[in-house]
């Protein structure tokens, strides 16, 4: 969970989830320009053109936009918390493991907790996932939708706006200082014992 699957094997599969099953590579870059004009576009390469049939497809969808209005991603993505539709999935997984060199028993109570959220649901444009690691302590977050749900709510939001409603260019400051109030508030002080990050 998070080691023989790395994030962007996981945001490739959402994807072709998200695009009625045609599963393509990921871009890092998709054009190159010089003095304001494009010299080189990235071409769009298909890995499968359908991971499974139709309905499986439209089933998927059915359950991770479910996941968003009334599951464990509703509260960040539920009725009244967005202005867009999405589908969304949440993970917490215990870390028995050796990571860079750092073992990580089941006594230490480490996890792994994710989000992975599309959006807008009826014609999704991105994909976002957040992952953290932290460490179990009474009365702190340490699930995936209460650790991940802040980060992946500010983001999506901040999408959305830019691209749907022409909000203003992104503010580095204000979106650091709006993370940070999210963090405190949310999260609790889940990070403050920083012995499981890697």
């Amino acid at each position: 969970y998070g080691l023989d699957v790395t994030p962007v094997h996981t945001i490739t599969v959402y994807n072709a989830v998200a695009n009625n099953g045609r599963m393509v590579a990921p871009r890092f870059i998709l054009r190159t320009e010089r003095d304001g004009k494009v010299v080189n576009r990235a071409p769009v390469e298909v890995l499968h053109e359908r991971i499974c049939s139709a309905s499986t497809i439209d089933t998927l969808r059915m359950l991770l936009e479910e996941v968003s209005v009334e599951g464990t991603a509703s509260r960040y993505f539920g009725k009244g918390k967005v202005a867009f539709s999405s589908g969304s999935k949440t993970g917490t997984a215990q870390v028995n493991t050796i990571i860079n060199g750092v073992r990580y028993r089941k006594e230490d109570k480490c996890y792994y907790g994710s989000m992975v959220t599309y959006i807008p649901a009826d014609k999704p444009r991105y994909t976002i996932m957040t992952a953290v690691f932290n460490k179990e302590q009474k009365g702190k977050a340490f699930y995936g939708a209460d650790i991940a749900g802040p980060v992946q709510q500010s983001v999506a939001n901040y999408l959305y706006n830019r691209d749907y409603r022409d909000v203003k260019p992104f503010d580095k400051r204000q979106y650091a200082a709006s993370v940070e109030a999210t963090a405190k508030v949310d999260l609790a002080g889940a990070g403050e014992d920083m012995s499981c990050v890697p």
